[in-house]
């Protein structure tokens, strides 16, 4: 337990032994204080751990005492108030202050650290007060009337009660760290909060891929992209492929130099892994398209006209096969010679929505249910279905053979993407940085989707979707491309299933 004390920290309390102190540190590294603590100077301390080569960041949970910052201020005309931690006193001869007054406090306090190399260092170290204020106590958040706690502690618990209360999860040790520290070296400072003077870029890279259920991974996910092809028509929406002939149909959307939207369909032969032998437009300008196949027949929908249209692969003439209905999603069916196509309106709790079946050129409805929130639906047996709950984060529905739903959590964060394979169920998150799999067993696992910079693998900027698989393969859009990813060459760790 390190306490602070001025620019020094105590290491042990009341008459630690001296030769257990001197086990780790120097005797010439460290002093007895006035009540037999045993002091080390915070530059020692930080030289100390990073000379093990393992990143870490010192929360110090006290004051920067600095008679250089008192003198400062009390030549500004600046007085601090402990009893109002968020403001200064002013008791110079001005009537009226203006930005510059300010501004020469706030400087002073923005580059403090800038004296002592150990402070701007890339294993940070951040303090609960800034230079010429104090860490003041704060009431105890666990026990009414019970021994005050310091000002970090405290904030900690608050901004995890927080995030408990708003998401029902704790969020990263990134996004964490950002809340409590205050101050770091961008922005406005203020006189409540922390400050810190280090650079936080390699520590970042670090704390935004640890939550606390403990994912983190320093393996490189690009190793696990074993195909990659790239049609170089536009940013790819949606894709699918026929199951008969291995023909891709791509979702193309471009932005035109008058800023409007533009969608067109192509057809894409790939004989050769990961390159394009051929491509075709089969469709113009069409406006927000839904596709999907099924064996040798293209199923494509427009929210525009609001008609369902079949055309055969590699065919220019295509069958209207339902006008006027509202269909949010398109997706195959279990056994390649039949689509889906969900019917539902964007009002929950009303009910009446469908799950259309079309094999060939006949429909049939086959779940009728409170389908609105669903997305990504995916058959994974004749009558079998799951889905992603937009409306709970994190959160699959599954229906048997006309069933109502039934939820089944999978994670904590919101979801974006779903699909089945061999080995169990796939789903990506939103931002495309983490993937989880649901294997039969019911033990959740998940992988990070980054690489060895912690950039994302997968590019995708259109909400759901962009994620499908085909037999043994698992392909997912990404910007101008399709990835064929390995699953089993990420690595991946298990998590607790949240059911």
């Amino acid at each position: 337990m390190f306490v602070n004390a001025g620019q020094r920290l105590a290491l042990l309390q009341g008459g630690a032994d001296d030769a257990e102190i001197e086990k780790a540190i120097p005797t010439s590294k460290w002093t007895r204080g006035d009540h037999g603590d045993a002091f080390l100077p915070l530059s020692e301390l930080h030289d100390a751990l990073g000379s093990a080569g393992v990143p870490f960041l010192l929360l110090v949970d006290g004051c920067m005492e600095s008679k250089v910052a008192r003198a400062r201020l009390a030549e500004g005309g600046f007085a601090y108030d402990p009893m109002r931690p968020g403001a200064m006193v002013y008791q110079g001869p001005k009537e009226l202050l203006g930005p510059d007054d300010f501004r020469a406090i706030t400087g002073m306090q923005a580059d403090f650290g800038r004296t002592e190399p150990f402070l701007y260092d890339t294993n940070p170290i951040c303090f609960a007060a800034k230079p010429g204020t104090f860490a003041v106590a704060r009431d105890n958040p666990f026990v009414v009337g019970g021994p005050p706690v310091a000002p970090l502690a405290e904030n900690l618990h608050h901004w995890t009660e927080l995030f408990m209360l708003r998401e029902n999860a704790l969020p990263t040790l990134k996004t964490l760290l950002d809340r409590v520290v205050g101050f770091r070296g961008v922005g406005e400072i203020g006189m409540e909060a922390g400050i810190s003077w280090s650079d936080f870029k390699k520590l970042d890279a670090i704390t935004a891929r640890l939550s606390p259920e403990g994912y983190v991974s320093s393996a490189d996910a690009a190793n696990a992209i074993v195909e990659r092809l790239v049609p170089n028509l536009g940013m790819i929406e949606d894709f699918t492929r026929d199951p008969a002939s291995g023909t891709w149909t791509l979702q193309i959307k471009t932005v035109e130099p008058n800023g409007r939207n533009r969608w067109d369909i192509w057809q894409v032969i790939s004989s050769i892994p990961g390159q394009a032998s051929s491509s075709k437009r089969t469709v113009a300008d069409i406006v927000f398209p839904k596709i999907t196949c099924c064996a040798g027949a293209l199923y494509l929908y427009s929210d525009q006209t609001r008609e369902l249209f079949r055309q055969p692969i590699g065919a220019k003439t295509k069958t209207n096969l339902k006008r006027d209905l509202t269909f949010t999603e398109l997706a195959p069916g279990f056994d390649t010679n039949s689509v889906l196509a969900l019917e539902a309106d964007n009002m929950l709790g009303r009910g009446g929505d469908k799950l259309w079946r079309f094999k060939g050129s006949k429909p049939d409805v086959i779940l009728n249910a409170e389908l609105s929130q669903a997305k990504c639906v995916v058959e994974y047996a004749i009558d079998r279905f799951a889905w992603l709950n937009s409306e709970t984060p994190g959160e699959m529905q599954f229906s048997d053979k006309g069933a109502e739903p039934r939820d089944v959590r999978i994670c904590a964060e919101e979801l974006g993407g779903l699909t089945f394979t061999r080995e169990g169920w796939v789903a990506i998150n939103l931002p495309r940085t983490r993937i989880y799999r649901l294997p039969p067993d019911g033990m959740v696992e998940a992988a990070w989707l980054l690489d060895a910079e912690d950039h994302p693998i997968v590019k995708y900027h259109f909400g759901y979707g962009g994620v499908r698989s085909f037999g043994a393969e698992t392909w997912f859009a990404s910007d101008q491309s399709l990835l064929r990813i390995d699953l089993n060459l990420l690595h991946w760790q298990q998590v607790n299933a949240l059911k």
